[in-house]
């Protein structure tokens, strides 16, 4: 019994997520990248961010520039980063009233040069053509949230899809219609520069617990269009 019970639970779990959600997927169309700058803040990160980076260089369009925010590790994050290629930027002392994330997310604005900023946890990795499929969704001047698929190898894991689940149709993550969708997905962010720098940047929710839940709502406050997509087949 013990043995289904995570099979049940992503059975419902897909189940909730089609009655509940309108999931919507990156189309196969392509572009290329070279006007965006990916931003990695990173800290102890030395094991995944060698795929991440090797995923990005095997794609066949390439960004601006990689930047990876040291954010002050104690492990070869960074040497490992600037052997793949990436630009490092050492993370600076954390002033009062940040958290951590926000901090290096918003150093990798302050020094990224590109149109779009691509923000991606050091953890996922982009599959064949990825980083082509999220360069076109630049042609739409908007806020682009990738949640990245998660590949399950292991019991328990469906189980964390399950209650991952539960968390999107709570908070109508996948609504018809971008305005009325109420949340980020911080793992892969796609995002112009101006709308970054109107809605005030990390900076303007630099303690909040939920960040990306406030970043969305500076965004719409400012009237930008948020699209929402899941990322099988893109980025995992």
């Amino acid at each position: 019994m013990f043995l289904a019970l995570p099979v049940i639970a992503l059975l419902i779990s897909f189940a909730i997520l089609f009655s509940l959600c309108r999931p919507r997927y990156l189309t196969s169309k392509t572009a290329n990248a070279g006007k965006i700058s990916i931003i990695v803040p990173a800290r102890d990160e030395e094991h995944n961010i060698s795929k991440l980076l090797t995923s990005i260089r095997s794609q066949s369009s390439q960004p601006l520039e990689i930047l990876v925010i040291d954010d002050q590790s104690i492990d070869q994050t960074a040497a490992v980063a600037r052997e793949l290629g990436a630009t490092v930027i050492p993370g600076k002392e954390m002033p009062a009233g940040w958290k951590g994330k926000t901090w290096a997310c918003q150093q990798g604005a302050d020094a990224a040069v590109g149109e779009w900023y691509l923000y991606l946890d050091a953890d996922i990795t982009l599959l064949e053509n990825g980083l082509a499929k999220l360069a076109a969704l630049t042609s739409v001047k908007a806020t682009h949230s990738i949640c990245p698929f998660h590949k399950i190898q292991r019991p328990y894991e469906q189980l964390s899809a399950f209650f991952n689940t539960i968390t999107l149709a709570g908070v109508d993550t996948f609504a018809a219609t971008p305005s009325s969708q109420g949340t980020l997905f911080g793992q892969v962010l796609l995002i112009h520069r101006e709308h970054y720098q109107k809605a005030g940047g990390h900076e303007a929710v630099k303690d909040e617990i939920l960040e990306n839940f406030q970043f969305a709502q500076r965004l719409k406050a400012q009237k930008y269009e948020v699209n929402l997509y899941l990322g099988k087949g893109t980025v995992e």
